[in-house]
C-alpha cells in the first residue's frame, strides 16, 4: 500500500550487484513504517540503472526490505541482513533525501549438492523415463510455507509474480545463469513447469536420478505416464508434500509411482478467477475425492493436482469416478478458496462437489480474492496444527494420533475488517508462520479437508524500538467422521475386501475394515491349509486398514505361483477369500 502523508520526507538508493558493483533493475524496495499505531508501508522499483526513489515519506523510522524480481539476487533487508528483527533502522525527519544503497548477492554463489533417489513401481521395479522434479518451497507455497532458516525461504515469489518479475529458463533446468532470458512476463508457474525454481531430472533405465540443487528447502515429485503423480514423501497433494532441506549431498529420495487403473477416467475443465477485477490468476488446484469410495481409494490416489496456464485456465484429466472437492491455491496475493456455486470460500464443508463418472465436466470457476494489502508489515503469526486422533488407515498420510497435522491453510483474519491479511500452510511437525503482517488482532482459522474447523485469536505486533513481536497462536482439530456428501466414514460392521490385484505378482493389497478397536489376526494359507504367512497380529483400531503382501512366507521365503486363502479374524467375526499369485 503506497501511503501519502503531509510530510514531504524521501528514501532514494541504488542497488547494485554486491561482486560486480552492476545496477540491478527490477528490484522491489519495500519500506515498512515501525510505529505498530499507523503501520504505513511505501514501495517502489528499481530502473534500468538499478536506481529507486520513494517520496512524500511521513516523518518517522521505516525498515526497508529489497526483494528481487526475477528470481536472481537473494532478497535483502537494510543494512545487508536477511532477517527484519536485524535490519537497520532509518529514520526520515525532514526533507533532506535519506539515501539506501543495497549490494545483492547473486544466487549463483550459493553452495550446491546433489539429491539422488530411485522411481519404482509398487512391485519394486525401476521406472525408466520418468520425471523427477524439484521446487523450491516458497514458490510452491507461495511463500508461506516455512522451510528452515535458509535464503529459499525468505524469497518472495509473491511480489515478482504480482509484477510479472519471474524469468522463464529457455533451456534445460537449472542454476540461474547463462540458460535464463530475461523475460518480464510470467508464462510459466506450474510447480513442475519452466522457471527458475523448478529443477528437472529424468530416470535412467533402473529407476535412478541424480541432480545438482542450489542449498535450499524443496518439495519433490516424479510422474510417469500410465502412474498417478507422488509428491514426496508419499503424498498425493502438493500441500502435504514433506520439505527436504538440502543442506549436503542426499540420497534416499525415493519415489514410488502407482499405476493407473483401468477406471472410467473423467477431466474437470474450469477457471481461476479474481472476484475484484475478473481476471484469471494463476493458481495451483487439487481435487480432493470423497472418501465414500474407500474400495478405489485402496488402489488409486486421495487427491489430484493440476496447475492453471498464466491466465487461470485448469484441466484436471485422469479422474477416477467419484465426487470431488477442489481446491485453488492462487499464486501472489490472494486468498485460497474451494469451489462453491455460493461464491468463494476457504472452507472445505461449504464446497460444493463436482461428479466425474468418465464424463467431462467443463465450465468449473472458483472464485478468489486478494489478501488485505493494507495488513502488510513484518510482524507474523506461527504455532501449530494438532489433532488428538488420527487419519484412517486407507489414507497416505503418515500422520498418527496426536500429532502435528500437515498440509492445513491457516489463515489469518483482520478483525477490524474481516478481510484476510495472510495464510500459511502447516509442515510434517503441524508448525505454520504467517508472514508478512502488520500489527493488531486477527482471527487464527484453519481449514484442512476431512477435519473440523478451529479459531483462536493473535496479536502480532511491535515492540517500542520497532522490532517485530511475533504472536503464538496453536489450535487442535478434529478429523471429521462424515464424507464430504455426508455419508459416515466409520464402518458399521466387519469387511474383508478382495484383494488388489488378483491375480497379482508379486505384491498384493488386502483391505478390511473394523467397527471398533480390537485384536485381529489376518494369515494366508497354502491350498493344503498350512499357515504360511502372518500379516497383522495385535490390536487394531476401528477403521479401514490396507496390508500390502508381498508374496513371501514369514521366513521371507517367495512363495511358488498358486492359489493362497487370506482370513479375517476379529473377535466372532471370521471370513475368508481366495486369491491368485501368478508368475
Amino acid at each position: 500500500m503506497l501511503c501519502v502523508g503531509g510530510n514531504a520526507g524521501s528514501i532514494t538508493g541504488t542497488v547494485t550487484d554486491d561482486s560486480t558493483n552492476a545496477p540491478v533493475p527490477g528490484v522491489f524496495i519495500k519500506l515498512y513504517g515501525r510505529d505498530r499505531n499507523f503501520p504505513w508501508e511505501y514501495g517502489a522499483i528499481t530502473d534500468s540503472e538499478g536506481n529507486y526513489s520513494i517520496s512524500r515519506v511521513d516523518f518517522g523510522t521505516y525498515l526497508v526490505r529489497a526483494i528481487p524480481g526475477r528470481g536472481k539476487y537473494l532478497e535483502q533487508w537494510y543494512d545487508g541482513v536477511s532477517r527484519a528483527d536485524q535490519a537497520t533502522p532509518v529514520q526520515v525527519s525532514d526533507t533532506i533525501p535519506v539515501t539506501i544503497d543495497f549490494k545483492l548477492k547473486a544466487k549463483t554463489r550459493i553452495p550446491r549438492f546433489t539429491v539422488s533417489g530411485v522411481v519404482t513401481d509398487t512391485a519394486g521395479a525401476g521406472i525408466k523415463g520418468a520425471a523427477v522434479v524439484f521446487t523450491l518451497s516458497a514458490f510452491s507455497f507461495n511463500a508461506c510455507k516455512i522451510g528452515g532458516d535458509d535464503w529459499s525461504t525468505v524469497d518472495d515469489p509473491r511480489e515478482m509474480i504480482d509484477n510479472g518479475q519471474v524469468r522463464i529458463m529457455s533451456a534445460g533446468f537449472g542454476p540461474i545463469g547463462p540458460a535464463v532470458v530475461a523475460a518480464g512476463t510470467v508464462t510459466d508457474l506450474r510447480l513442475d513447469g519452466s522457471s527458475v525454481f523448478v529443477f528437472k531430472t529424468w530416470t535412467d533405465s533402473s529407476g535412478a536420478y541424480s541432480l545438482s540443487l542450489p542449498q535450499g528447502s524443496y518439495i519433490a515429485l516424479a510422474r510417469a505416464a500410465r502412474y498417478f503423480k507422488v509428491f514426496y514423501d508419499n503424498q498425493s497433494d502438493f500441500l502435504s508434500a514433506d520439505i527436504i532441506k538440502l543442506s549436503s549431498d542426499t540420497s534416499g529420495v525415493d519415489f514410488v509411482l502407482r499405476s493407473v487403473i483401468p477406471l472410467a477416467a473423467g477431466t474437470i475443465n474450469g477457471s481461476v478467477v479474481d472476484t475484484a477485477s475478473g481476471a484469471g490468476i494463476p493458481s495451483r488446484i487439487v481435487a480432493f475425492r470423497d472418501r465414500r469410495f474407500v474400495r478405489d481409494t485402496l488402489v488409486v490416489p486421495r487427491a489430484y493436482h493440476t496447475d492453471t496456464d498464466s491466465v487461470g485456465v485448469f484441466s484436471l484429466t485422469n479422474l477416477p469416478p467419484g465426487d470431488y472437492l477442489l481446491l485453488a491455491v492462487p499464486l501472489g496475493h490472494y486468498v485460497p478458496s474451494y469451489y462453491s456455486t455460493n461464491g468463494p470460500t476457504m472452507r472445505w464443508q461449504e464446497a460444493s462437489t463436482v461428479n466425474v463418472d468418465g464424463n467431462t465436466v467443463a465450465g468449473i470457476e472458483i472464485l478468489v480474492r486478494p489478501t488485505l494489502r493494507s495488513t502488510t508489515g513484518y510482524t507474523s503469526i506461527s504455532g501449530s496444527i494438532t489433532s488428538p486422533g488420527s487419519e484412517p488407515s486407507g489414507s497416505l498420510s503418515k500422520r498418527s494420533a496426536d500429532a502435528g497435522v500437515d498440509g492445513s491453510l491457516v489463515y489469518a483474519i483482520d478483525n477490524s475488517t474481516g478481510l484476510v491479511g495472510g495464510y500459511g500452510v502447516t509442515d510434517a511437525s503441524g508448525s505454520y508462520t504467517i508472514p508478512e503482517l502488520a500489527p493488531g488482532t486477527y482471527s487464527v482459522t484453519v481449514d484442512k479437508v476431512d477435519y473440523s474447523s478451529a479459531t483462536g485469536t493473535g496479536n502480532p505486533t511491535y515492540d517500542a524500538s520497532g522490532n517485530p513481536v511475533a504472536d503464538d497462536v496453536t489450535l487442535s482439530i478434529n478429523f471429521v467422521v462424515t464424507s464430504v456428501a455426508g455419508n459416515s466414514t466409520v464402518p458399521t460392521g466387519y469387511t474383508l475386501m478382495q484383494n488388489y490385484p488378483n491375480p497379482f505378482n508379486p505384491t498384493t493389497q488386502i483391505a478390511f475394515t473394523l467397527p471398533r478397536a480390537q485384536k485381529v489376526t489376518l494369515s494366508v494359507y497354502n491350498i493344503l491349509g498350512q499357515r504360511v504367512a502372518t500379516l497383522v497380529d495385535g490390536m487394531v483400531v476401528a477403521g479401514t486398514h490396507v496390508v500390502t503382501w508381498n508374496a513371501r512366507d514369514n521366513f521371507g521365503i517367495e512363495l511358488p505361483s498358486g492359489v493362497y486363502f487370506y482370513r479375517l479374524q476379529a473377535g466372532g467375526y471370521s471370513e475368508a477369500r481366495k486369491m491368485v499369485l501368478l508368475k
